[in-house]
């Protein structure tokens, strides 16, 4: 399968963050895959800084088109914003303070070519950086290094046990981000910032693949870094509980809200319902789990 001239679009929402979306512009901008857009949404940043830097890059660079909300409607609204605005048969959201090999795109899409039409998303393994340091590289997509079962029942209840959080910045094939021409955002009301719901939409509909290769850096902060090698290595950490009532409460509320999500996007899903009831089931004891987890401090 040739897709060497199919049009990959890039979402790039961004908030007061001009330095961060300098460096993305420059990394995205200097893909070896040539035929790409880059849809960059400001959400209603005060002053003008990232409409400079855009600016500064769209005099060079016909592919970047710039759009600023008026308000701020929140990440979600934003992220929605981009995808709608984008027109090519492939679509990836990228983070405004990211980092990617120039051969990140045109890996991907060699994936694709690869496999027949039978993925619904493809990317690369990630490497974790802050202001200070580039952190040992942990192998978060392993699970997806191999092909992805071609049942759906099983792609999802695969996804419900090794999904994690990089998955979201894959390369799409578009069309499994619609159904019936709305978008996954208006298809699944998602209440949380929890990607598992998104996750197990896109999944129903095709293949997760993985390339084993660094191709992607993602800025952190440590102790976020360290909770996900955490969550893909075991062992042992400090327990939620020590932390107090107050964040306790707060991470059961996460939970639960990522288990409404994640109920809502099965609803959605065209199979019997003692399929969808399995996966509530099993949904419901990963999300219980996970909690249990950080208040054990051990996995």
């Amino acid at each position: 399968m040739q897709l060497r001239n199919s049009l990959v679009s890039i979402g790039v929402p961004t908030y007061n963050r001009p330095e961060g979306l300098r460096r993305t512009l420059e990394c995205l901008s200097r893909q070896t895959y040539p035929t790409i857009e880059i849809i960059i949404s400001d959400n209603a940043t005060p002053g003008n800084e990232p409409e400079k830097v855009a600016m500064e890059f769209m005099a060079i660079d016909p592919r970047i088109r710039f759009f600023r909300q008026p308000v701020n409607g929140g990440p979600i609204k934003n992220i929605k914003f981009v995808l709608e605005q984008s027109r090519g048969e492939f679509f990836m959201w990228a983070a405004d303070d990211d980092k990617w090999e120039a051969f990140f795109i045109d890996r991907c899409v060699k994936e694709f070519a690869q496999n027949n039409g039978n993925l619904a998303a493809v990317t690369m393994e990630a490497k974790y950086f802050d202001d200070n340091r580039l952190f040992d590289f942990f192998p978060e997509g392993r699970p997806f290094y191999g092909n992805t079962p071609d049942s759906v029942i099983k792609r999802l209840s695969h996804m419900l046990r090794h999904n994690y959080g990089n998955l979201f910045y894959s390369l799409f094939r578009r069309s499994v981000l619609f159904r019936d021409q709305q978008s996954l955002f208006d298809c699944v009301s998602f209440r949380s910032l929890n990607e598992i719901g998104l996750f197990l939409f896109i999944v129903e509909q095709g293949g997760w693949k993985v390339i084993p290769e660094i191709g992607f850096y993602k800025k952190s902060q440590a102790g976020t870094i360290q909770q996900a090698k955490w969550q893909i290595e075991g062992g042992k950490q400090a327990s939620l509980l020590r932390a107090g009532l107050i964040p306790v409460l707060s991470m059961l509320k996460y939970h639960y809200d990522a288990f409404k999500d994640i109920r809502t996007a099965i609803r959605s899903f065209r199979m019997p319902n003692i399929q969808k009831f399995k996966l509530h089931m099993e949904s419901a004891m990963r999300i219980a789990l996970a909690y249990l987890y950080l208040i054990l401090g051990t996995k």
